[in-house]
């Protein structure tokens, strides 16, 4: 496994992580607070690859992972104490090894931490030959482009580092860029985790039973996409992400209304689904006033492309409503990477005005060639 010497590291904290309101804590509950916590300092898809309890200088676990620190594979091993401390369920060290075993204390590095890296590195040559027996890995892909925030550019280690802990992660693309699709598959890698699944308004929820035979093996990939009604770039834009879902049994959500509800809506408001159970309890907010002028501005400039439509656009708008309020509806309490055009989140409005108050989001805008870098559009600016 290739290491680079720039990208070895030890980041040693104390109490980052809430305690367990429990007195003990279980191997798996320990994995998840470890992942969560690489997760956090920017660790792209981290993989445990080892386990084991430990009673000095701490009592908890030791978690191995394989993950890319940057683009480059690097082993990492995070404490996780367990009962008979304090402060049960909290990191108490985390490491990361080059290829020869160098390790750095960080400056801030408490007593007990020094005292748990003395410990770790008793077993240097045991962890490494873990890690030079676990399956090999390449280089991450990391997509072309520059990631800008209000703050300056940043690299991809921060800008993960900065989605953790969102409730939702919007991605908002031009449906035909393929710069967009890129950085998508990338984010939904790195992010993917059995609590945080990937939304997608390229499919319907009355698709969702279909989707979920297909992931369970019911069905087979020809005949889901028969019934799915999937997008003409399926295949090349859409279907990795799918993909790498299903094969590591993380959840998708198909999240846009059925067309048919919104076709019904364009022509004749919302009076034309008054009576669909489906709609039950759905709340329409529709008082956004600048999203409302944006949306009839786009309609206005599309001109000659409406193709001779008659519908009031007004409706139309309404049918617009309907889509962010249903897609903000089929995520409710999941954590996600939601991947939609980017009139459904720029300008945090569209989906985003339809979520619960108090939701904790961030919005990725991937830009196209030559576009203006502005940041009223979304909190982070992915541009070519």
């Amino acid at each position: 496994m290739q290491m680079t010497k720039s990208l070895i590291f030890i980041i040693l904290l104390v109490a980052v992580t809430p305690a367990f309101s429990q007195a003990s804590v279980y191997p798996g509950e320990a994995e998840g607070i470890a992942e969560t916590h690489l997760r956090s300092l920017g660790v792209l898809m981290p993989e445990v690859i080892a386990v084991q309890s430990i009673a000095a200088p701490v009592s908890g676990y030791l978690i191995d992972f394989l993950g890319y620190g940057g683009s480059v594979p690097t082993a990492f091993r995070v404490g996780v104490t367990d009962e008979g401390e304090p402060n049960a369920g909290e990191v108490f060290v985390t490491l990361s090894y080059g290829a020869d075993g160098t390790w750095l204390p960080g400056s801030d590095s408490s007593p007990e931490g020094l005292l748990a890296l003395e410990f770790l590195l008793d077993q240097r040559d045991e962890f490494m030959a873990i890690v030079g027996n676990s399956h090999p890995r390449g280089p991450v892909v990391i997509p072309p482009g520059r990631i800008l925030t209000p703050d300056g550019e940043v690299d991809v280690t921060a800008l993960l580092s900065s989605l953790h802990g969102s409730e939702i992660v919007f991605i908002g693309e031009q449906h035909d860029d393929p710069l967009a699709h890129q950085w998508e598959l990338f984010i939904w890698k790195a992010m993917a985790t059995p609590e945080t699944a990937l939304a997608l308004e390229m499919f319907e929820t009355d698709v969702q039973p279909l989707l979920d035979q297909y992931f369970a093996g019911g069905v087979s990939r020809d005949e889901f996409l028969a019934g799915s009604r999937p997008w003409g770039n399926y295949a090349q834009d859409y279907e990795p992400m799918v993909e790498y879902a299903r094969e590591h049994g993380f959840r998708v959500i198909a999240a846009n209304v059925p067309r048919s509800f919104a076709a019904a809506v364009a022509r004749g408001g919302f009076a034309a689904v008054s009576g669909e159970g489906f709609f039950q309890g759905l709340k329409v907010d529709s008082s956004n006033t600048e999203y409302r002028s944006r949306f009839l501005a786009t309609m206005e400039a599309m001109g000659d492309s409406m193709h001779g439509m008659t519908m009031d656009t007004e409706n139309i708008y309404r049918a617009q409503l309907l889509k962010d309020a249903v897609m903000a509806a089929s995520v409710a309490g999941t954590p996600c990477v939601f991947v939609c055009g980017r009139f459904h989140s720029d300008f945090f409005s569209g989906i985003v005005d339809q979520l619960p108050q108090g939701t904790r989001y961030r919005t990725v805008s991937v830009l196209g060639e030559g576009e203006p870098v502005d940041f009223t559009t979304a909190g982070i600016l992915i541009v070519p």
